[in-house]
């Protein structure tokens, strides 16, 4: 029985398009070789997803296709060797949706990869919105590991934060289920890539129902596949926000477990973690003896002096506020897809310094969790390395988004 095989063009396209990389377990699939010093060692395989010909061990075969079909670059899909014997030993397994569904993911993250966006842990890759607060016309944003939305305000910075972390607390959409705003036709699609891609969406109708969907399914409630950390006051408003009395009797250390939404002993962890490991902003960090007070040490001179966290300027407490807030994300990263979302206004006290310092860590630390930051424009801010967006109003008073840098520019 004749073999529609793939032209040398389809293999060559077929493993471009997968990043020579397997596109079941991802392993690299070419080399050099030692043969010459131009030798390439290829252990790559286009594999055919409906068989190349009818007959006893033929896999998945489709006579409904045509020989052109059967040999085009939609039935192919590139493996390694190892992968390309398993499915032609387990059709149960790997039926020809399931080899389409793999394929398509793969090329999905090597797109992304391409881009510049690190997709192993989950990242959320774009979100859609219209109708939401101040966006009344349909908004779409891309994003990548490290962004910056800039805006002045009342454009909608926040409420795009807002609607990122309501995937895993519902009460940042209660101002937007006031009577007071319009709600028809309200939608927000949160686009989130994770071994696939998945589409979160989310609705309030006039009724002041919050509707839920994933992937166009409607479901009661969202689950969180994510940890989602959201910095969305600072330190100082919520201090105003609570009585004298409650603010007597809690020392530093329990005020700031709360800010954080910790338990004091996890609190004292974190700060353990800070202890232990690399500083980004200070030379120490630790507990006073009575384990109620933090104390600060600003230089890394041999003997410099060490500072209450109460005696600091307010850009020293702000960056120790950022220090602890890293540090969380960095733990919670270890174990789940996580997500920082931080507000400018959270560490208002930090200047144009403090805030580049906090760039220049993310790009050379390379964390492994996802990034938001917004805040007003400004000029000063080196922001080399993220993918930066401006909200701004039209004309016609609608927000629109223009990309002011991409992570590549």
């Amino acid at each position: 029985m004749p073999r529609d095989e793939f032209s040398i063009e389809v293999k060559r396209r077929l493993a471009q398009r997968a990043g020579y990389l397997c596109s079941i377990c991802s392993n690299i699939t070419v080399g050099p070789s030692d043969e010459t010093h131009t030798s390439v060692n290829l252990i790559g395989v286009a594999a055919h997803i409906s068989a190349a010909s009818e007959g006893p061990g033929s896999r998945r075969y489709d006579s409904v296709l045509t020989s052109k079909e059967r040999s085009s670059i939609d039935n192919g899909i590139w493996l390694c060797n190892t992968h390309a014997d398993l499915i032609d030993g387990d059709e149960t397994t790997y039926t020809t949706s399931y080899l389409k569904f793999i394929k398509e993911t793969h090329e999905q993250k090597i797109k992304f990869r391409l881009s510049g966006i690190s997709v192993d842990k989950g990242v959320i890759t774009k979100i859609e919105l219209s109708n939401f607060g101040q966006i009344t016309s349909p908004v779409v944003l891309e994003f990548t590991d490290r962004n910056i939305i800039y805006g002045n305000n009342g454009v909608g910075k926040t409420l795009i934060l807002e609607l990122i972390a309501s995937l895993s607390d519902k009460s940042y959409l209660e101002r937007w289920t006031d009577d007071r705003e319009v709600k028809a036709n309200s939608f927000c699609n949160v686009y989130y890539f994770k071994n696939q891609l998945d589409k979160f969406s989310l609705a309030i109708d006039n009724k002041d129902r919050v509707l839920y969907s994933f992937n166009d399914t409607e479901i009661p409630f969202l689950v969180p596949t994510m940890t989602i950390l959201f910095i969305s006051e600072s330190y100082w408003d919520y201090l105003r926000s609570l009585t004298e009395d409650e603010k007597e009797d809690k020392s530093l250390v329990k005020l700031l477990s709360s800010y954080f939404r910790l338990s004091e002993d996890e609190f004292v962890n974190v700060i353990g973690g800070i202890m232990r490991d690399k500083k980004f902003f200070f030379n120490d960090i630790n507990f006073n003896e009575q384990k109620d007070d933090l104390i600060v040490k600003v230089s890394d001179k041999l003997h410099s002096p060490a500072f209450s966290f109460r005696a600091l300027s307010g850009g020293e407490q702000d960056r120790v506020l950022l220090e602890i807030t890293l540090k969380i994300a960095y733990y919670h990263a270890k174990f789940n897809s996580t997500i920082l979302l931080i507000e400018n206004t959270s560490f208002g006290t930090l200047d144009s310094r403090g805030i580049n310092s906090l760039f220049d860590i993310l790009r050379n630390e390379q964390p492994n969790f996802q990034f938001f930051f917004t805040t007003i424009p400004n000029t000063d801010y080196d922001v080399e390395g993220f993918k930066v967006y401006e909200l701004f109003v039209t004309d016609k008073k609608n927000v629109a988004v223009q990309v002011k840098k991409n992570m590549q520019d």
